[in-house]
């Protein structure tokens, strides 16, 4: 259920913890539960930024501050629209401030 978008990890950790509180009880649920937490803090905050950065031609910190930044400006339709966002405006001033210092190293010399 991973493929789901945002929930289906969630919706197949809740089917497996209740599957492993059934037949092995409270201590290795609960150890369950935590594991897919961890396993789903890397993923968000490691991992997709590092794969999506690569992927836009994005740094993976600004691929982070715009997921962060669209949800909470406009929820899950930030997330999705603020990546392509940020990455259209960083290459124009990525571009614009390399120029910038052109002419003031140029100006320097001078």
């Amino acid at each position: 259920m991973a493929f789901v978008p945002i929930a289906g990890a969630w919706m197949s950790a809740i089917i497996g913890a209740i599957l492993i509180l059934a037949t092995e009880g409270f201590g290795k649920a609960l150890g369950f539960v935590v594991l897919i937490i961890v396993i789903q803090q890397i993923e968000g905050n490691l991992i997709y930024p590092k794969v999506m950065g690569k992927r836009v031609g994005l740094p993976s910190l600004w691929v982070l501050v715009a997921i962060t930044l669209g949800s909470g400006v406009a929820g899950v339709w930030g997330m999705l629209l603020f990546v392509p966002v940020f990455a259209t405006a960083y290459p124009l001033l990525r571009d614009a401030l390399h120029s910038r210092r052109a002419r003031q190293s140029a100006s320097a010399d001078a």
